[in-house]
């Protein structure tokens, strides 16, 4: 790469090539949430559910909000033949570990308790359990349009999949905005997702299609929800065949120049009932829903998440292995519909105490078509902790393409062994050394943090001199993981205290 990258004051995270020119005995490393507790059961009388998915977060002013939807879709040996109509609820945190369902005192009759209290979508009868609503940050918008949602539907003589579009200023009471369909090529059985990009300047939608049978995204931009460009299928940096159930693309709060999204990848196992069956859990579940829910596939269907990652909304780099894993839980991990992961995430304290940094909370679906409701876990990741740069045991080295920063100080969200360490080198954009920045002048970092700053003998956390010159960075490590990096405002280098003790005394006397 020989184009100058401005990177400015950025926060750029290595989920992506796209920062690095060279790997030696390095590597990007995938990493995994945790499983923590259960934060919802989906088991209020208005809301029963043993099939709720397509949960997703909005930031409000005062937390976070939590949109799903309720009703018994598939058949149990509880439900084998009832069913209800969905409805759209919503619950609250000011922490996102302690979530509390929102009442709606003025809810239609036809939909108690239901957050969406359009008269409009239940006339139309919209598939409201594929609702999404979102924050809509588009600066020239009115209050009364704060809130948008966008709601699958039928539309015309003959059936046509649409999008309609809702507005509140709420996020509790909408109306339809417009009576036109959002013209739109899709299927849209799935969550479609929709956002303002602040850097673009539009609304970019992501959205279900089906190509020659296979699940997959498609994407779009739009000004003003009626004219819609450069529509397309994502292009993945593979050519691996991924059922794609949803998408789960948003901005990175942290980064917003970068997309990530959590697909949930669909494996039905090519909807064949055979002896692979008898090693996956839950096999008397499998049994009932193949046989009571209208297909085969039902009974052999599997699915995880994912990860992929985009920088222009419509390439992708996708991670083939997964983000996360059914995992162990017997009851309620390895059927149709579990394994989800919400759309959005909080940032939360730490359970650890002890000064530990605060993580990320995302949520994942759990249990679904069973007796009992389906119910939303909480998982933790580290902060920035997708994807690392990481050194192995016994080292290696990475170099960063050539850019140019604002700020004067370099911060690292950081983690290494005791054992391990990390020391950063600065070239110019011809690789050339520049002078106090070399190696043997910089100082081995070993920590673990979410803001390490980086140091050099002569010039400390200095990097001012620097600013707005196309440089490299050469960092050189051992049992470490680099999850991001960001230029900041010049931050004055800590002072090393001086030791009272007397050097020269062994810190032990022993009489022989």
């Amino acid at each position: 790469m020989n184009d100058i990258y401005v990177m400015g004051e950025r926060r750029e995270l290595f989920v992506d090539n796209f920062l690095i020119e060279k790997f030696t005995n390095a590597e990007q490393r995938l990493h995994t949430p945790i499983r923590r507790d259960v934060v919802l059961n989906f088991d209020a009388p208005a809301e029963f559910s043993n099939a709720s998915g397509y949960q997703h977060i909005v930031k409000t002013d005062s937390g976070w909000r939590l949109y799903y939807h309720g009703g018994i879709w598939r058949p149990s040996p509880a439900f084998p033949e009832k069913r209800t109509r969905a409805g759209l609820f919503a619950a609250e945190s000011s922490d996102g570990i302690i979530w509390k369902r929102c009442v709606i005192t003025d809810a239609p009759k036809q939909a108690p308790h239901t957050v969406v209290t359009a008269g409009e979508a239940v006339r139309r009868k919209l598939f409201i359990a594929s609702a999404y609503v979102f924050l809509d940050e588009n600066p020239d918008i009115p209050v009364s349009e704060k809130f948008k949602m966008i709601v699958p539907g039928e539309y015309g003589k003959y059936w046509r999949p649409v999008l309609y579009l809702f507005t509140s200023p709420d996020g509790l009471h909408f109306d339809l905005k417009q009576r036109q369909r959002l013209d739109l090529e899709g299927d849209f059985d799935s969550l479609n997702l929709c956002f303002f990009d602040t850097l673009a300047g539009y609304y970019r939608l992501f959205i279900r299609v089906r190509n020659f049978g296979v699940r997959g995204i498609k994407t779009a931009v739009t000004k003003d929800f009626k004219r819609f460009h450069s529509q397309s299928d994502l292009v993945f940096n593979d050519n691996l065949e991924m059922a794609l159930y949803t998408n789960g693309i948003q901005p990175y709060f942290r980064s917003p120049h970068l997309l990530l999204g959590f697909p949930k990848r669909y494996n039905d196992n090519e909807q064949i009932w055979d002896e692979r069956m008898l090693c996956k859990p839950d096999l008397k579940r499998r049994v009932f829903m193949a046989e009571n829910g209208g297909c085969v596939r039902l009974g052999t269907v599997s699915d995880d998440s994912i990860l992929i990652v985009s920088r222009d909304g419509w390439h992708f780099k996708r991670y083939a292995e997964a983000f996360l894993r059914p995992g162990p839980c017997i009851e309620g991990a390895w059927v149709y519909g579990d394994c989800a992961l919400t759309c959005g995430m909080v940032p939360t304290r730490s359970e650890l105490g002890c000064g530990a940094p605060d993580e990320l909370s995302m949520y994942l679906t759990e249990n679904c078509a069973g007796n009992e409701p389906n119910r939303l876990r909480r998982c933790v990741l580290r902060t920035d902790g997708f994807v690392s740069l990481h050194f192995p045991g016994e080292g290696g080295e990475a170099i960063t393409r050539p850019f140019t920063f604002s700020g004067g100080s370099l911060s690292l969200n950081l983690s290494t062994s005791a054992y391990g360490k990390l020391a950063i080198e600065i070239l110019d954009e011809n690789n050339v050394l520049i002078p106090s920045f070399e190696l043997k002048n910089a100082i081995e970092l070993s920590c673990d943090s979410l803001e390490a700053l980086a140091l050099w003998k002569d010039m400390k956390s200095d990097l001012r001199s620097l600013a707005g010159r196309p440089i490299k960075l050469r960092f050189v490590g051992r049992d470490a993981d680099l999850y991001s990096m960001a230029f900041i405002p010049h931050q004055k280098s800590p002072k090393l205290p001086e030791l009272t003790t007397d050097k020269q005394q062994p810190l032990f006397e022993f009489e022989i």
